[in-house]
């Protein structure tokens, strides 16, 4: 039998929080030129759980200061206790490259009465990569006085094991003409390519590594 004098906590009404540590993105290896990314969005229903749709906003601030709103999207089903929403980006941007602010908010358009709406925004910070591929060697306008020359890049993944990376190097900077040299190469963070070049004095080259 159960004690009379003990009551259970029964809220009034629904509280849905969220905090800067249920958001992310995917996957986590996004970079400024990914053609697309999914922001993950975990919220919590703290209180009493109804039968009630939930509208969730975000805002993107670009590291320009640009400030991008993204389409509204609603929960499918109601959150009675925890679920998690996905916004899928479009993106494939280079102004993109830093770092971006994320600002989430619950029940943008305040439709819901809620115990508190003091835990239904949150926001975080995602640092776009530039490329997933840095140039390490030779620098671009380097002098380079041998004919015996390996090519070194490195991924923004320090942590990366047999990756798949492509090597070009052509004379012109439009990589299409006859001459260009392609390669495929599996490396760990820095992967590194010995092309045959021509013989030729003076010869200018371009080259790039994804």
């Amino acid at each position: 039998q159960g004690d009379p004098a003990v009551k259970f906590y029964t809220p009034a009404k629904p509280d849905f929080a969220i905090t800067s540590q249920d958001l992310f993105i995917s996957p986590s290896n996004t970079t400024a030129l990914s053609s697309s990314f999914s922001i993950g969005v975990i919220v919590k229903n703290i209180a009493k759980a109804v039968n009630q749709p939930l509208k969730v906003a975000i805002t993107r601030t670009l590291p320009n200061n640009t400030l991008v709103t993204l389409p509204t999207q609603t929960f499918t089903k109601p959150v009675y206790n925890t679920d998690t929403l996905y916004f899928q980006v479009q993106n494939n941007d280079i102004s993109s490259a830093g770092v971006n602010r994320f600002t989430v908010t619950l029940d943008p358009e305040n439709q819901i009465d809620e115990l508190a709406k003091t835990n239904n925004t949150a926001t975080f910070e995602y640092f776009f990569a530039s490329n997933g591929v840095n140039i390490i060697y030779p620098k671009q306008y380097a002098i380079v006085p041998k004919l015996d020359v390996e090519l070194v890049a490195q991924s923004n993944d320090l942590l990366i094991k047999d990756a798949s990376y492509i090597f070009e190097i052509d004379t012109v900077k439009t990589f299409n003409s006859a001459w260009l040299k392609t390669t495929n190469v599996t490396a760990g963070f820095m992967p590194k390519w010995k092309p045959t070049l021509l013989t030729k004095d003076n010869q200018v080259y371009y080259w790039r590594a994804r």
